[in-house]
């Protein structure tokens, strides 16, 4: 499906305003923020309204955006804005401008019929989370020409709308949905509807691609009216539910049924879980940079259905041991029982034990007596009748019996008492070996006579 992806103007002479909760500045400057109505309402064509984290109330009358190329966004530096309206019939806000563009907020309209997020006119909603929590609600509604992607839209209540695409005129252009994950929850509540309200004869059409829609009732809706219809050109997108009415549509090629995986959906986190079947199932044409959590929207060999790019976990930490050492190097052994004494308790005999892990492991310990031996082809060799003369060296051999510690990453130690294999270590040099995976270290030590 080729996709019709809408780009507005290029900002000149922008100015950057800023919006502040509860602010009653008149300049606008960081400094001095103001309210969020004023940042918008005062501003001019292309300029850059910075919205600092926070919780911004509208009643009375929605948020207009009418100036071209107006840049509207979260603080990217702290956490996601929160817009909260009540406002029955109407949006929170209105996108209503060529190039203009809303970034990076959390939209709210609480009432019944409310709406989070009207987007009109070539105007753009990027990672954007909108709810319509009420009676009939829904969270955002495209007309034509709006561009929406990377974004978690979400209806709650009867009759409610994750996101409806609607044309009121005909030959308009299509509505373009990339990258979203749209739910509805409640009594006869459609994920994602198109429907078409013009003048007789005319249709609408929204290209959809890469999305997850789900609702109560449907989670894909194609709405036929005395009009004309409202078609959905879907590609590469989840979904299950679909209802098409009279001479409208639900088409297109690449789609799943599969239930995707979330991570908790019930606690509203809808990052996609392992295993999820939309993971690396997108198409590359039209995606955004960045998914709603600020990850590369592209990080694997394709991208991701819904809103969130999959982040794989990180390989687990490979654990080796780094040091090794016995202290004091010269103590006397007990006579029996278990190699570890205490991890806490202080004895008379023994030694401390200290090692070190990059990750933690379970260290597996033996200890190797020291034996006279005699060099031979450049090995150290048991002392032979034909080898005696021969030059002297030192060689170990491993006792039986050897024990384990459990580490965590860092540091460690352990009371080791000189006995192992229940016996204690008679008068001699030793070593203890300790060995993770591949890494072996060595710390020499003496029992005392």
């Amino acid at each position: 499906m080729g996709l019709v992806l809408l780009v507005g103007p290029a900002a000149a002479d922008a100015a950057q305003r800023y919006a502040a909760p509860g602010a009653a500045g008149v300049t606008c400057k960081q400094s001095e923020p103001c309210s969020l109505e004023d940042a918008i309402n005062g501003a001019s064509a292309n300029d850059e309204i910075i919205v600092t984290a926070g919780e911004y109330s509208i009643t009375g009358a929605p948020i207009n955006v009418v100036y071209g190329g107006l840049q509207i966004h979260g603080d990217f530096d702290g956490p996601m804005p929160r817009v909260v309206a009540h406002l029955g019939g109407l949006p929170a806000i209105r996108m209503n401008a060529p190039g203009a563009a809303l970034t990076y907020l959390a939209v709210i309209n609480e009432e019944t019929e409310g709406v989070g997020v009207d987007c009109f006119n070539q105007s753009t909603v990027e990672r954007v989370s909108a709810i319509g929590a009420g009676e009939g609600a829904a969270a955002f509604r495209a007309f034509p020409g709006c561009l929406v992607r990377d974004s978690l839209l979400r209806g709650q209540g009867t009759n409610a709308l994750g996101l409806e695409s609607l044309a009121i005129a005909a030959g308009e252009p299509p509505s373009v949905i990339l990258n979203v994950t749209a739910l509805a929850s409640g009594e006869n509540s459609v994920g994602i509807q198109s429907r078409y309200t013009g003048p007789a004869g005319g249709h609408h059409t929204v290209q959809l691609a890469n999305s997850i829609a789900s609702g109560g009732a449907f989670d894909l809706r194609a709405e036929d009216s005395p009009a004309g219809p409202g078609n959905i050109a879907v590609s590469n997108s989840n979904f299950t539910t679909v209802s098409e009415n009279g001479a409208a549509a639900i088409s297109g090629p690449a789609n799943q049924t599969a239930p995707p995986l979330f991570l908790d959906a019930a606690a509203g986190d809808y990052r996609e879980a392992p295993g999820s079947p939309t993971i690396d199932a997108g198409s590359s044409e039209g995606i955004g940079a960045l998914d709603l959590a600020g990850n590369p929207r592209l990080l694997g060999p394709a991208p991701d259905i819904g809103a969130f790019e999959f982040i794989p976990p990180p390989p687990p930490a490979v654990a080796a041991l780094t040091s090794l050492s016995v202290s004091p190097k010269s103590f006397r052994a007990r006579a029996g029982g278990g190699a570890i004494v205490s991890k806490t308790k202080k004895v008379k005999v023994g030694a401390t034990v200290h090692y070190a892990l990059t990750a933690a492991a379970t260290v597996e310990f033996v200890v190797e007596r020291r034996l006279s031996g005699r060099r031979v082809g450049g090995k150290c060799v048991r002392q032979t009748a034909a080898n005696r003369g021969k030059k002297k060296c030192a060689r170990y051999r491993a006792m039986k019996g050897g024990f384990n510690d459990q580490g965590v990453a860092g540091a460690n130690s352990f009371r080791f008492s000189g006995s192992v294999g229940g016996k204690g270590l008679k008068h001699g040099k030793y070593r203890l070996m300790g060995e993770v995976g591949a890494s072996v270290r060595r710390a020499g030590f003496t029992i005392a006579g």
